[in-house]
C-alpha cells in the first residue's frame, strides 16, 4: 500500500497508523484533537505531498492515498474504529489504478454521507462538470492554488449532504466502465 501519513512533527497529536497497524493497536483519536480529517487521493506523489501540506498549514490532519483501492480501505478503516473522514479529495484519472468515479461509487455504498471533492485537470469529463451527478459535493480543476484547495476543502465539510444524494447505483458510469478501469479520459 501506498499510503502517506502528514503531520506536524512539533504537534503534540499523533496521527492514525496505517490501516495494517491500526487493528493490533487500536488506535483512538486523542481526546484533545480538535481538528478535521482530510483523506487525500492522487496519484502523482509531488501532488499529495505539496495537497497534504497546504492542507496542514491549515489545520487539517491528512491521510493519502496514491489510488482509489486504497482510499477505501483507509475510509473503511476510520469508519470501523468509530472515526470518520470529514472530507475526501479523489483524483478523477488514475492510470493504471480506480480512479475518482469508481472511488466515489464505493465510498457511497460504505458512508452515503461521505463528502468529496472531484479533483482533475480534465475539467471536460462528466464527472467533473457535473459533479453533484456523480455523487460529488465539490470540483477543484488542477492546478489549483493553495487558497483554492483550503476554500474548496472547508466548504465541503460545512455544507450539508446534497438533497436526494445520489446512490452509488445511480451514478453514470461511463461506456465500458468497470469496477476495476482506468477512470481517466
Amino acid at each position: 500500500m501506498n499510503v502517506t501519513e502528514f503531520s506536524d512533527p512539533d504537534s503534540a497529536l499523533v496521527p492514525p497508523p496505517r490501516s495494517a497497524e491500526r487493528a493490533s493497536e487500536g488506535w483512538k483519536r486523542p481526546a484533545s484533537w480538535n481538528g478535521k480529517w482530510v483523506l487525500l487521493m492522487d496519484d502523482d506523489q509531488t501532488v499529495r505531498h505539496v495537497a497534504a501540506i497546504i492542507l496542514e498549514s491549515g489545520g487539517y490532519r491528512v491521510l493519502a492515498t496514491a489510488d482509489g483501492r486504497e482510499a477505501v480501505a483507509e475510509y473503511r478503516c476510520m469508519l470501523g474504529e468509530g472515526g470518520a473522514f470529514d472530507a475526501v479529495l479523489l483524483d478523477l484519472s488514475v492510470p493504471g489504478g480506480m480512479g475518482g468515479r469508481d472511488t466515489i461509487r464505493q465510498l457511497l455504498a460504505i458512508d452515503p454521507r461521505v463528502k468529496a471533492v472531484v479533483v482533475s485537470g480534465s475539467t471536460y469529463d462528466p464527472a467533473f462538470e457535473r459533479f453533484a451527478d456523480f455523487g460529488f459535493c465539490a470540483a477543484l480543476a488542477k492546478p489549483y492554488s493553495g487558497e483554492d484547495l483550503l476554500r474548496i476543502v472547508g466548504s465541503a465539510i460545512t455544507a450539508p449532504r446534497p438533497r436526494g444524494h445520489v446512490s452509488p447505483l445511480e451514478i453514470p458510469a461511463r461506456s465500458g466502465d468497470t469496477m476495476s478501469d482506468n477512470t481517466g479520459p
